[in-house]
């Protein structure tokens, strides 16, 4: 969060910098009710704390993409309303569905020194949210490569590089952190946010 709001302290015009900052908000978000939930003792503020993270989960993932779309120069598809729509629109609904009538989890279950979502593996919602999460991170993945091999910068071709490598690394780690080890039935609370679900 201290660097998203150094960056902007750096040019506050700059509209890369300010959604660097938003980046950061949603992930400090995520983190900061993380923390309180797996220290709650009952379930009606693990509940409190659980939605009060969803804006960070919901949202970032457009916001990333956004990021990158100014990162590489877009300007072009920027200009355009309707992408907005594209990138906030499908976290917006997710958010609101999660603090209306809870479609993330079906239940929490204590393990070690926090708590693990139960899921709703087979509702649509929750199918929904993990394409939406999945294809936004593919998609970001996608746009990192293009950019590194069309740039003629060197110094953008080993940003691109270390972005496609650190976020490659994050996904390999929340795919065996969310997916992986619930399949094993081996559940890790964790108080930071991942990739995958929430």
């Amino acid at each position: 969060l201290f660097l998203g709001i150094y960056s902007v302290t750096l040019e506050p015009a700059s509209r890369l910098n300010r959604t660097f900052l938003f980046i950061c908000v949603c992930f400090a978000l995520w983190a900061f009710s993380f923390s309180f939930m797996h220290a709650s003792t009952s379930m009606t503020d693990v509940m409190f704390w659980y939605n009060l993270s969803s804006p960070g989960w919901c949202l970032f993932s457009g916001a990333a993409i956004h990021f990158l779309l100014l990162l590489s120069n877009k300007e072009t598809i920027l200009g355009r309303r309707w992408i907005y729509l594209f990138l906030y629109g499908p976290g917006l609904v997710l958010m609101y569905k999660q603090l209306a009538d809870s479609f993330a989890i079906t239940g929490f279950m204590r393990v070690g020194w926090g708590f693990v979502e139960i899921a709703p593996v087979t509702s649509g919602w929750y199918l929904f949210f993990m394409a939406y999460q999945a294809g936004y991170v593919v998609l970001g993945l996608v746009s990192v490569g293009v950019w590194g091999m069309k740039t003629h910068i060197r110094r953008e071709r080993k940003q691109a590089l270390m972005m496609f490598a650190t976020t490659t690394l994050s996904l390999v780690l929340a795919f065996a952190n969310d997916i992986l080890l619930p399949a094993l039935k081996l559940q890790i609370p964790v108080d930071r946010p991942s990739v995958f679900g929430s």
